[in-house]
């Protein structure tokens, strides 16, 4: 018997000795659970313009407050949205804005609603803290800079991957196939789900077990059946399953030192 480490050391100088499966192109949407074939790299910037982190007003801190901290009040030129162009430049006042929409030209803070008092129905603000320049304000490139690697190769693909795939533009993404997995599972006792259990017999869950497993590592599974401990029918099986072109093949039982544990011997290269 071998010790289940040595038998993953196994398994993995076996995967790492083969070459890497093919790649293939799939839409953003299709590669949750993908394996990334190659690196990503983004194709705009994120955020992709000066904008606004809080609703507030954006001002020109240093031209409005000088050196002096008292509080001021200054005229509101309009308001920005999130998603409208950005506007021109504020002086001689501020330009309400809300979260997400482009800093105007000149204005290099922002300022939070909750820290300023409107007068005058809104033509007006009164500006109760002193801000810093670059306050609220969340430059372009800050999370990715145009060009940047979102993800190296060889990462499973996660939703915040996907998010951040779909955020620098990407649509679609070169990933490797699916691995190719068969399962023959052997032993006389075995019955499968929804027929009779007769005296002797016992339920086949391994079958069952490994295909979950298999799906949710992300490989396209197939269970070509069970069969009896008849070294015959399994070599036939294994024949066809091997001309299939399987990239990992599974077996169950029959591999103990018992009269029936045939499978080592069918295996073994003369």
């Amino acid at each position: 018997m071998i010790p289940y480490a040595e038998a993953r050391k196994l398994l993995s100088e076996a995967a790492l000795a083969r070459p890497a499966l093919p790649t293939v192109t799939v839409p953003l949407g299709d590669a949750l659970g993908r394996v990334s074939a190659s690196e990503l790299f983004g194709h705009e910037p994120i955020p992709p313009f000066d904008n606004s982190s809080m609703d507030g007003y954006a001002l020109p801190h240093k031209r409005a407050f000088g050196a002096s901290g008292a509080h001021l009040t200054l005229p509101v030129m309009g308001t920005i949205l999130a998603g409208d162009p950005p506007r021109r430049e504020a002086e001689p006042g501020v330009w309400r804005i809300m979260t997400g929409a482009p800093i105007p030209a000149g204005c290099d803070a922002v300022i939070p609603v909750e820290q300023t008092r409107e007068l005058d129905g809104g033509r007006a603000v009164e500006i109760l803290r002193t801000p810093n320049e670059g306050d609220f304000i969340r430059r372009a490139g800050h999370d990715f800079g145009a060009g940047a690697q979102v993800c190296p190769a060889g990462t499973r693909l996660t939703p915040r991957h996907l998010m951040a795939l779909a955020a620098v533009g990407l649509a679609e993404v070169p990933v490797r196939r699916r691995p190719r997995v068969a399962l023959l599972s052997t032993g006389a006792e075995l019955v499968p789900a929804g027929k009779p259990l007769t005296p002797g017999k016992i339920r086949d869950a391994s079958s069952a077990y490994l295909a979950a497993e298999c799906a949710r590592l992300g490989c396209d599974f197939e269970f070509h059946g069970l069969i009896a401990d008849d070294p015959a029918v399994f070599s036939a099986r294994m024949d066809f399953i091997l001309a299939e072109g399987y990239d990992i093949i599974l077996t169950t039982g029959a591999v103990s030192m018992g009269e029936k544990d045939f499978i080592p011997a069918s295996l073994s290269v003369p």
